[in-house]
């Protein structure tokens, strides 16, 4: 049992070194963009579409997981991302007026 736990420490320290630095954030964020971590995984009419999207959904859930991310930091990010997302479309329309 020692073995397996000792990996399963390895892994999170893993995990964290290369998630917890400022390339690690901009990574998960483009992660969390990329696999529709901040929408509806559901396709109307296409099952195997909706599973491929919700399977790609669950490696950033389970990189969150291992980081033994709170819900509080999980909100906290997804408001800051939500912020930059509305910033974004509001000077892609101002320019293209």
């Amino acid at each position: 049992m020692a073995g397996k736990e000792h990996k399963l420490v390895a892994k999170i320290k893993d995990y964290k070194q290369i998630f917890k630095c400022q390339a690690g954030e901009r990574v998960m964020n483009d992660l969390m963009l990329q696999c529709h971590f901040l929408d509806p995984a559901f396709v109307k009419g296409d099952p195997n579409e909706s599973a491929f999207m919700e399977g790609e959904r669950n490696v950033v859930l389970r990189i969150l997981k291992i980081l033994n991310t709170s819900p509080a930091e999980i909100a906290a990010r997804i408001e800051t991302m939500e912020q930059k997302r509305r910033e974004d479309a509001n000077s892609t329309h101002f320019r293209d007026r």
